[in-house]
């Protein structure tokens, strides 16, 4: 048999895991029958063992990993069966986790991931046994890094000459060259809430209804107050990665584990995010897109989004940038004057942003107002609705013309950049070599304020959102488009 017809199954070990887990929520769920019906409860239980066993057994059985010439077939399913089949030349990475029980039985789960939302289920392979999942991961890692340097060398020679050069092991990569600091970025939020509590209940010493709604939230203060420091030293802990010449690996581990990697030459584009915490203490988050679609898990009970390294201080995160920025040889000396300033965002788009903001403000407030015009104290109730809507869209008017001063767009000879927030600023960098289109648009508001949006994106979820100039004048939109695209053709023709 050769490599390429070989066959995985999971582990029959992986029903315990499933099957634990099922269980032991139907136990709870079942414990007053234990108490009343012992029989009942017992024949309920165990008729859920076999049956629930039975079908993660087929499921099991059912289950195949197949290396063919070109690409990873996964088949599943008992009944509804799925047969998918991931080109080698689609595949962008491979992720390997484990939960509690997977450690404890020495299984992994094996993530195919493309960039098509197919990849999420279909890639998905749990209970591998950790040799078979070890042996898939590196052959297919391989496999996909000897196809896209053949590509790569066509395409960017220089930066082939460096992937070449720069193939390394494991114990080659670098753990944590610049450090991560959770607490760090914890500690305004954190000082908030011990002063806020502080006040709160000093507050509530000479006024008892403050007293009263201070006891029914102490488990809540309590919990952020004491819990959420161990929560912070679990995720120092169990948070790393390892930062080599030709690729990224970011590590989660702790009661689980979970790796992604990657290649350096497949980025599509990277996000600068900082939050007003963050910039207060100093901090930035770089999140890396490579096209593959995003697997959100549980981890330290919260979302984490495993292409994301957090809480580096800012100058740090700049040189990470800019390390991956140089390995895909990518200029990001910016073009002077900017082109935001040659082009800039019409005033007028503060005023159509506002209306937009302030229109459910209003919807509410009328609400608001039909409903207390029976009370006696009508006419002071309103009159504070009404001063209560007029701040609230006085601060969204100061918010939008924060947001106008602060948006900033412009091109280097390799790449666009776009930086946009007030509060919370992102700022995200897109090689034009990886920037698939460009193009004008207008919704309603902005045929009738006379608007214009650029939008420009790569294969990722996210550069739809954030790389968008939205808000100039005809001329200037066709020009921005037309100086990307310039851009765009020159690059691909390098």
């Amino acid at each position: 048999m050769t490599i390429e017809n070989r066959v995985f199954q999971p582990s029959m070990l992986s029903i315990i895991p499933a099957l634990g887990f099922v269980l032991f929520f139907l136990f709870i769920w079942l414990f007053g029958l234990l108490i009343f019906t012992p029989l009942l409860f017992l024949l309920v239980f165990f008729g859920a063992v076999i049956l629930i066993g039975g079908i993660v057994y087929l499921k099991v059985k059912n289950t195949y990993i197949e290396i063919k010439e070109d690409g990873i077939q996964v088949r599943k399913g008992i009944i509804a069966k799925s047969q998918s089949l991931f080109l080698f030349s689609n595949i962008q990475d491979v992720d390997e986790s484990q939960g509690l029980l997977e450690i404890i039985f020495g299984l992994k789960t094996l993530s195919i991931k493309t960039m098509t939302a197919g990849s999420i289920l279909g890639g998905n392979v749990s209970g591998l046994r950790q040799d078979d999942a070890k042996f898939i991961r590196e052959f297919v890692l391989n496999r996909i890094n000897e196809d896209s340097l053949k590509k790569l060398k066509k395409e960017s020679p220089k930066v082939f000459e460096k992937a070449a050069a720069g193939s390394e092991a494991d114990e080659e990569l670098v753990l944590n060259p610049w450090p991560v600091h959770f607490f760090k970025a914890t500690a305004i939020p954190y000082l908030f809430a011990i002063i806020f509590t502080i006040v709160w209940f000093t507050a509530g010493l000479f006024f008892q209804p403050l007293m009263t709604l201070f006891f029914y939230f102490i488990i809540y203060i309590l919990f952020f107050i004491v819990i959420s420091p161990i929560s912070l030293l679990i995720r120092t802990i169990s948070f790393k990665y390892k930062l080599g010449k030709t690729r990224i690996e970011i590590i989660s581990e702790f009661l689980s584990f979970y790796r992604s990697t990657v290649p350096f030459y497949k980025v599509q584009d990277i996000i600068l995010n900082r939050s007003l915490f963050d910039k207060i203490v100093g901090l930035g988050n770089i999140r890396i897109e490579a096209g593959e679609m995003t697997v959100y898990t549980k981890q330290g009970g919260s979302n984490v989004s495993f292409n994301i390294i957090p809480a580096l201080d800012f100058g740090n995160a700049l040189k990470l940038k800019d390390k991956i920025f140089d390995f895909l040889s990518v200029n990001l000396t910016e073009l002077v004057p900017e082109i935001s300033k040659r082009f800039p965002l019409e005033k007028r788009k503060i005023l159509k942003k506002t209306i937009v903001r302030s229109l459910w403000l209003v919807i509410i407030a009328a609400i608001i107002i039909a409903l207390i015009s029976v009370s006696p104290y009508f006419a002071v109730f309103a009159g504070l609705i009404v001063m209560a809507l007029i701040l609230l869209i006085l601060i969204i008017l100061i918010h939008q013309w924060l947001y106008l001063k602060g948006y900033y767009y412009n091109v280097s000879i390799d790449a666009v950049f776009i930086r946009k927030g007030v509060i919370n600023s992102n700022e995200i960098i897109l090689p034009f070599k990886m920037i698939q289109n460009v193009f004008v648009d207008q919704d309603i508001l902005d045929r009738l304020f006379g608007l214009y949006d650029v939008h420009i994106s790569t294969v990722t979820n996210t550069s739809a959102f954030l790389s968008h100039i939205d808000g100039v004048n005809k001329e200037n939109a066709e020009k921005v488009r037309d100086i990307i695209s310039r851009c765009m053709t020159e690059q691909k023709n390098k």
